[in-house]
């Protein structure tokens, strides 16, 4: 009932019943309900909390074992956001989150000391090699991304590729996922964007991903390969009928792979809080990006958004804000 009143699903939104009923379950001893509470305050100023009372609730899930909340906290240090940044605290908290269950929790270790020094690299390695003893989900994506980019390894996109077909070939959905992403994106002069070899990836794997995982691949091939209004109209349609969830991660991907299909979602948005009025075409104007700082302004992220709509801070306002408008 509380994610009820917290999602404004089914019935009015009304984020200090929730947070009411939340408490009460955590009360009862469901330590579940801590990391859907502390994650319900990391929203802020757009629900009326505040984000820092998030840490002390994702520590009380810590304290009581739940896989969640260690994953939650490890992502606030990893991030930055309301804790300061640190590499090693969100590596400890992931390998805790692995340690009770959660699966993923050694590949988003490996991946966050990937961003650390070098020492922190060497680490990483050793939790990568530790991953595929187990057979670790995500593992090899991890291992591949290091290798492409140089990342305490030598750099080799060749070897990057074949480490992710064999695992795709050993049935790793996640490595599949990856190199349709791959393709379909390019990766400067080290992969050279493929869409016909996307789709051809991705109807060889397909039968290994759960049905809305491939529907994101498919769409996220599909925004890739737009290139004009009428198609990126098509494709816009098309996630509106995803999970919200879903729909938040395929924008945030669909930038590095189709700059024009991420501004025509950005205009789309837009238009519907009445900050822009132009056309529709995914050119990024003068008036678009108006409209956008106007959306900033009224967030008061406009120091974010000073490089532009395209530019890492201000996607993550976006983003942002679309998880709330379809929450």
């Amino acid at each position: 009932m509380a994610a009820l009143y917290a999602e404004g699903v089914l019935i009015d939104r009304d984020i200090p019943k929730a947070a009411a009923l939340y408490e009460e379950v955590i009360a009862a001893g469901g330590t579940w309900a801590v990391s859907s509470l502390a994650a319900l305050y990391l929203k802020g100023d757009a629900v009326g909390l505040d984000p820092a009372k998030a840490v002390g609730y994702y520590q009380q899930g810590v304290q009581a074992g739940d896989a969640g909340a260690m994953a939650g906290l490890a992502g606030l240090y990893r991030d930055g956001l309301v804790l300061p940044r640190d590499v090693s605290k969100a590596a400890g908290l992931y390998q805790d989150a692995y340690r009770a269950g959660r699966k993923s929790g050694l590949a988003s270790a490996a991946s966050a000391l990937l961003g650390g020094t070098q020492s922190q690299q060497r680490q990483a390695h050793d939790l990568i090699l530790k991953g595929q003893a187990e057979g670790a989900p995500g593992i090899s994506s991890v291992l591949a991304n290091a290798v492409l980019g140089g990342v305490g390894v030598p750099k080799n996109p060749e070897r990057a590729i074949e480490i992710l077909r064999k695992a795709s070939v050993a049935g790793d959905a996640n490595a599949a996922s990856t190199l349709v992403q791959l393709y379909a994106q390019g990766r400067g002069k080290d992969v050279a964007k493929n869409i016909s070899l996307a789709r051809t990836t991705l109807a060889s794997f397909a039968s290994l991903m759960p049905q809305d995982q491939r529907q994101s691949e498919e769409l996220f091939v599909e925004g890739a390969a737009a290139r004009s209004a009428g198609q990126y109209a098509a494709f816009a349609e098309k996630i509106e009928g995803m999970a919200p969830v879903a729909r938040v991660n395929l924008v945030a991907r669909l930038v590095s792979a189709n700059s024009n299909a991420y501004v025509y979602v950005l205009q789309n948005e837009l238009r519907r809080t009445g900050d822009y009025k132009d056309k529709l075409n995914g050119v990024l104007t003068a008036t678009t990006i108006r409209a956008f700082n106007e959306l900033c302004s009224r967030r008061d992220k406009a120091a974010l958004c000073r490089l532009g709509p395209l530019s890492k801070p201000a996607r993550d306002v976006f983003l942002d804000f679309l998880r709330e408008a379809n929450s």
